[in-house]
């Protein structure tokens, strides 16, 4: 029986392959997905609705988790997509 503040389990924070305090942890990749229509629609600013649309017509770039019903999407991938967006929409009026 351990006495309180003792650990439960004695194994190191080196044997449990803990990151260092002094070390950054690196992000989830949970950091940069948004799982369904709502989050996708939260982190743009818009209604569900426009965000379905969106999704449907392939401006936001989106996938389903293999055993998910739900389609995700990337914010990373979202941003790259609207920044070719907004490339090619400069291209276009610079040409004109």
């Amino acid at each position: 029986m351990t006495s309180l503040g003792e650990p439960l389990d004695a194994k190191t924070d080196a044997e449990k392959k803990i990151a260092p305090r002094d070390e950054p942890a690196l992000p989830a990749i949970d950091c940069d997905v948004l799982f369904g229509l709502g989050a996708i629609a939260r982190w743009l600013g818009i209604t569900v609705g426009q965000a379905k649309a969106l999704v449907d017509d392939g401006t936001v770039p989106t996938f389903k988790p293999p055993g998910r019903s739900a389609r995700c999407a990337l914010k990373s991938a979202i941003n790259e997509a609207f920044a070719e967006y907004a490339r090619r929409s400069a291209a276009r009026k610079s040409a004109a």
